[in-house]
């Protein structure tokens, strides 16, 4: 039965065509490269390395390396993933290969968000994602993280890091690094 995968057609200088299996792509110096094998018996032991870029209507244009230090560079980082010794992220490329079940398992984890903060949950069964000065911080309808004072009062963080809270008439009084409340002028 004849494996299926992507492959990628390129032409050699006589003009004939020449069947590759992509293997890896990687970037290099915020560069992007991909490492192709031959699709062929032997071909296994052979690899090729291109650069590339999104063409116009979002095609992959493969781009020659013809820098002799560049092309070493790639070459040894394409090494030390493809061999394990390089640590780095894990890319997969769907050629088909894997049954679509296993591949929406692998899209769903993959868009968990490893470094997502750690929720805990309070006496009254609510999710808080941090403690700030021992008061568990919440995030709001908005997603806006803030906690309640002393008072039931809500204070909020603003996207620059300062905390503040709304007064009566809806101004925001931010805390200053003395731990005391100010309001801003707008001068």
């Amino acid at each position: 039965m004849d494996e299926e995968y992507t492959r990628i057609i390129l032409e050699d200088a006589e003009g004939n065509e020449l069947a590759f299996r992509p293997v890896l792509t990687l970037a290099v110096n915020e560069k992007e490269y991909i490492v192709l094998q031959p699709d062929r018996e032997g071909g296994k032991d052979e690899l090729a390395i291109f650069g590339f870029h999104a063409g116009p209507n979002d095609e992959m244009i493969l781009d020659d390396i013809t820098d002799e230090a560049e092309y070493r560079e790639v070459a040894e980082e394409a090494e030390g993933i493809l061999n394990g010794s390089t640590e780095t992220e894990e890319y997969l490329i769907d050629d088909g290969s894997i049954p679509e079940e296993e591949m929406a398992r692998i899209r769903e984890e993959a868009f968990e968000d490893e470094d997502e903060d750690e929720c805990f949950e309070d006496e009254q069964g609510r999710l808080f994602i941090f403690a700030e000065d021992g008061k568990p911080v919440y995030l709001d309808e908005d997603g806006v993280p803030m906690y309640e004072d002393e008072n039931g009062e809500r204070v909020y963080k603003s996207k620059s890091g300062i905390w503040y809270y709304l007064d009566e008439k809806g101004e925001k009084i931010y805390q200053g690094e003395d731990g005391e409340w100010y309001y801003l002028d707008e001068e």
